[in-house]
């Protein structure tokens, strides 16, 4: 049941809070006959509408965060459960060969490994020439008239 209750611990704060700030509404309520606070309500009124409304909203959210923090306390420091840990006994291993298909692990030698890097490298001296060949079309375009330029007619 504690449990129960210490799970579901934001609800409970939230019913908890409520409950505290409808009393503190009703015992607490906005000293609104304070002179200072009427001169600041001819003065300033949407500083005083917001001050008032605060006060209200924090008549209900302090409540919420101290009901808050004493059942998170209570969650983690009073709630233990006893039980006892058992070392279990771990299953045998399987051998390789039935994980794994011997095919997936292809043996790389260096001989291998510089003949991928040969054809990664014609790849990319494929792609450069091809990057060159675009900006040299791009070149020899006519450009085109700005600011006054005028392009020569043919």
């Amino acid at each position: 049941m504690i449990q129960r209750i210490l799970s579901s611990k934001n609800f409970v704060a939230c019913l908890l809070a409520a409950v505290m700030g409808m009393a503190l509404y009703f015992k607490l309520p906005f000293p609104a006959e304070n002179a200072f606070l009427q001169l600041m309500a001819l003065q300033a009124p949407f500083v005083h509408e917001g001050l008032f409304y605060s006060y209200n909203h924090f008549l209900f959210t302090t409540p919420y965060i101290a009901y808050l923090i004493v059942l998170s306390g209570l969650y983690v420091f009073g709630l233990t459960l006893h039980k006892k840990i058992r070392v279990g006994k771990l299953p045998r291993y399987p051998e390789a060969m039935q994980i794994y298909h011997v095919d997936d692990f292809k043996l790389r030698t260096p001989t291998t490994i510089i003949e991928t890097a040969k054809t990664h490298m014609k790849e990319d001296e494929a792609i450069l020439m091809a990057i060159s060949a675009n900006q040299n079309a791009i070149g020899h375009l006519p450009s085109l008239p700005s600011q006054g330029v005028t392009t020569p007619k043919k």
